[in-house]
């Protein structure tokens, strides 16, 4: 099945590269949502923090997609929940960034979906 959704030049080089190796064995892409996301380094300090939802690509067994949709996604064939199909139909894959986090140069990429017409607007 093709994705109800776009996806950015932006997020297509982000997905190919999370998708560009062979998933772990016995696990299959899977593109989830999520409305917060904290990341901490080795010594338990924060680096990444995002208060927005957003998307990501995971892998899980198969038998965890039962009533998963599968779209191709760049030649892969990538699970969704159908809440999450539903959330991104009709918009547009794009790339976001983390929140500012003070004393910390770098803000990490994250996928968000914008409206199509948003989207055509920052090319």
């Amino acid at each position: 099945m093709e994705p109800p959704f776009a996806i950015s030049a932006e997020a297509e080089r982000y997905i190919r590269e999370r998708l560009d190796h062979e998933p772990p064995q016995g696990m299959e892409p899977s593109l989830n949502r999520a409305s917060r996301l904290e990341v901490r380094d080795k010594r338990g300090i924060l680096t990444q923090r995002s208060e927005r939802e957003h998307y990501f690509l995971g892998y899980r067994p198969p038998d965890r997609h039962t009533e998963f949709v599968h779209c191709d996604i760049f030649g892969r064939s990538v699970a969704f929940h159908p809440r999450v199909l539903e959330s991104l139909t009709g918009k547009c894959l794009t790339i976001g960034y983390t929140d500012q986090i003070e004393g910390v140069e770098r803000m990490g990429e994250i996928l968000i979906a914008v409206p199509r017409d948003e989207a055509t607007q920052e090319t």
